[in-house]
């Protein structure tokens, strides 16, 4: 509604079109979230369509949020380092809270993709020491999730141990920083690691907090993850009656998830067809005006045609006037003369000398 308005009264102001601009990034981010990913682009494009260098930031967190949950990778890996590029070259914009973020999502998008070399590389650049002593509480923030991440870069290299130790560590600054989320990611790697070491039990364990924790938070897909690896776990170390429990959760989750698609099809068919009726609307109310500027167009030179005209028939009908005023004239004038003719032939008859003689 409020983009709505804002188009509608066509204001060019500067905190205007950056409101603007600033809720295209909440709906963007919000259509992520809610998996309606083609909804969320055009909100991006809308963004883009607007020049605008202090937001440019902004764009790049909005792509990287719609790509990291599209789970495209490489995209998300572009977007950090256009982002970068930009904070660099425009110095008046270098922020180093948000460098250090996007260091930090580097890392965590390499780690996810199993390359090790790259992901330590920047956790180094996220996480080194600042020289300005106000960005330690951003590296408060950061910490779990660089330990998460070196947990799973050493699941990936085989160095179980180190993986345990680090997802312990990431527990500890999440519970600082009162991170659920982190928690339950954590306890998830350390179950990965007792996993690839045997320890079933252990594995088990872990699984079920971290399972309980993403329960609470209502992130139904890494409840059906977890639940998948308790059902691998339970198969393999052979607990029968807790396999079957399981199962039973999972084919309850996987339908919930696919009920949870077919609603977001649903929802995403539905804001289709009402941007489709709400841009037909637009066009219809543009061909209208359109049609009354033509048809003023048309009507202002006929109007002026018709003023034309009476204009022209007025001075027509005074120059005729003024003729037959003076035709009339001229016939008096006519007739005056031939009244002093005749009064000078008179005249002249009486000056005659024969005339004069008889007198």
């Amino acid at each position: 509604r409020m983009v709505d308005f804002v188009n509608k009264i066509k204001i060019k102001d500067k905190d205007l079109l950056e409101t603007l601009l600033a809720i295209h990034f909440y709906k963007s981010v919000s259509y992520s979230e809610l998996g309606l990913f083609d909804e969320a682009k055009k909100d991006i494009i809308a963004i883009k369509k607007v020049s605008n260098i202090n937001f440019t930031d902004n764009l790049y967190s909005a792509e990287y949020i719609l790509y990291q949950k599209m789970k495209d990778h490489k995209k998300v890996i572009e977007v950090c380092l256009k982002l970068i590029e930009n904070l660099k070259n425009n110095k008046h914009l270098h922020n180093e809270a948000v460098l250090r973020q996007t260091y930090l999502n580097l890392a965590i998008t390499y780690s996810l993709i199993n390359d090790v070399k790259k992901s330590e590389y920047y956790l180094l650049l996220a996480m080194n020491e600042p020289k300005e002593k106000h960005y330690h509480v951003n590296l408060k923030i950061l910490k779990p999730y660089a330990f998460e991440t070196k947990s799973r870069n050493s699941i990936n290299i085989e160095l179980y141990n180190d993986a345990i130790k680090f997802a312990d560590s990431a527990i500890y600054y999440a519970n600082l920083n009162k991170d659920t989320k982190v928690i339950a990611g954590a306890l998830n790697q350390k179950a990965k690691a007792y996993c690839k070491m045997k320890n079933y039990d252990k594995a088990v364990e872990n699984n079920e907090e971290a399972l309980k924790l993403f329960k609470k938070l209502n992130y139904t897909n890494e409840v059906q993850s977890i639940i998948e690896e308790l059902v691998k776990i339970y198969n393999v170390n052979g607990n029968k009656k807790k396999l079957t429990t399981v199962f039973e959760e999972y084919l309850e989750i996987k339908d919930k998830v696919f009920n949870e698609q077919v609603a977001k099809s649903i929802t995403t068919a539905e804001i289709k067809y009402e941007t489709e009726l709400k841009e037909a609307q637009i066009k219809s109310q543009q061909l209208e005006l359109e049609k009354e500027k033509t048809n003023r167009n048309i009507a202002i030179p006929g109007l002026g045609f018709l003023l034309l005209l009476s204009g022209g028939g007025f001075w027509f009908f005074k120059n005729r006037q003024k003729q037959k005023e003076l035709q009339n004239q001229n016939t008096l004038l006519g007739l005056q003369q031939n009244l002093n003719a005749m009064e000078l032939q008179s005249l002249n008859k009486q000056l005659d000398p024969h005339e004069i003689k008889n007198l």
